[in-house]
This record gives C-alpha cells, sequence and structure tokens, in this order.
C-alpha cells in the first residue's frame, strides 16, 4: 500500500475496509460519505475549470459487444449484453489491458 498514491484504490480506501473488517458501520459510512463527498467536489472544479479528468490506467469508448465480449466473458446472448448493445448511451470505461 505504501507505494500507491493518496487517489489509489487501496490507499483511498483503506479506512472503509478497516472499519468494514472491524464491523463498525458508523465509521464505514462516515468514510465512503467523506470519500464520495470529495469526489464530488472534485468533479464541481474540473467542470468549472474546465478540466477533463483523464484517468491513467482506464479509457472511455463505445461499447461494442461484438469487439470486447470474449475479453470480458459476456455471453453475447444474455439479456445484459442486449443491453449494452442497444442502449443510446453505450460508451463505458475499459482497462488498457483491454485494448485492441
Amino acid at each position: 500500500m505504501n507505494l500507491q498514491r493518496n487517489n489509489e484504490s487501496r490507499r483511498l480506501w483503506h479506512q472503509v475496509t478497516h472499519s468494514l473488517k472491524n464491523l463498525d458501520f458508523n465509521s464505514v459510512s462516515f468514510y465512503k460519505n467523506f470519500i464520495e463527498k470529495q469526489q464530488r467536489l472534485n468533479e464541481k472544479t474540473r467542470r468549472e475549470q474546465n478540466l477533463i479528468f483523464s484517468p491513467e490506467n482506464f479509457y472511455k469508448t463505445k461499447f461494442d459487444i461484438d469487439k470486447y465480449a470474449n475479453k470480458l466473458n459476456v455471453n453475447k446472448a444474455t439479456e445484459s449484453a442486449q443491453n449494452y448493445r442497444d442502449s443510446e448511451n453505450n460508451y463505458c470505461w475499459l482497462h488498457k489491458k483491454f485494448l485492441i
């Protein structure tokens, strides 16, 4: 965990995970709400400054179920896969390891 930056998942959610392990649900709610509030504030600031969020390990792409089904282990015949194909807003974030 020491090698992670402050905004990386394990470091960011460490207190939530620790509280869950200890069944301290009040702390879970507190830390989770704090993180989400901070993320909303960061997004608001980016929008106000016209900054584009660009994650390091993910990219936004138009979801093509036929192209990604094998790598994502999605059965093209399933209803959920059809929902992705038919939706108007069928963009998704994919990890860069799925670059084709």
